[in-house]
């Protein structure tokens, strides 16, 4: 029902006609960004309100997209200092003509062993997928769409304050890590 709200107001304030992962393949002659299937919505904006499936779908197809490019685009890594009893953390971004497309942050076990991974994929300079160790996120407007277990599978009846603080944290969390690469005002 809130994802079904939510597509709906996205409609409704035309939110909904910003570029999305199809619409920046066009516009980039040098992306490699594949068409949909025939049956599959080339972006959220072709998605009916409440379509979770559908933006599933756009959600891995955009994953999928973005990191069979990584190995086109530049790539940057760095470490940072290690806090208390943590081991340092990873950090790498790719980049394309000068924008952010993926994100990759290790992430601390409960002993501290930078085991599990964030990873951010931006799509016109904006969050469009967030996976963390337990969660993931479709953002459209730094808005979550759809919000699953690690699974994929959708966590249903977030309550909004919930939500909404968390959309606050996602893009945040974004900001802070592009900020170490200079990259933040790409958001």
């Amino acid at each position: 029902m809130r994802t079904a709200l939510m597509c709906a107001t996205l409609l409704a304030v035309g939110g909904c006609g910003r570029k999305d992962v199809s619409d920046e393949a066009a516009s980039a002659p040098d992306s490699m960004l594949s068409s949909p299937a025939a049956n599959e919505p080339a972006s959220l904006t072709e998605i009916a309100p409440g379509d979770t499936a559908a933006i599933l779908s756009v959600m891995r197809r955009t994953m999928q997209e973005i990191d069979d490019l990584v190995g086109e685009l530049e790539r940057r890594d760095t470490t940072l200092e290690p806090v208390g009893t943590e081991e340092p953390r990873r950090l790498s971004v790719w980049i394309q003509n000068g924008v952010p497309r993926k994100l990759l942050i290790s992430e601390p076990n409960n002993v501290g062993a930078m085991k599990a991974e964030s990873q951010f994929w931006l799509v016109g300079g904006e969050l469009r997928v967030v996976q963390q160790p337990f969660a993931a996120y479709v953002m459209y407007g730094d808005r979550i769409l759809v919000w699953t277990d690690g699974a994929l599978d959708p966590v249903p009846d977030i309550p909004d304050a919930d939500r909404m603080a968390r959309e606050v944290e996602l893009v945040a969390a974004a900001r802070r890590w592009l900020d170490v690469f200079g990259l933040a005002g790409g958001m």
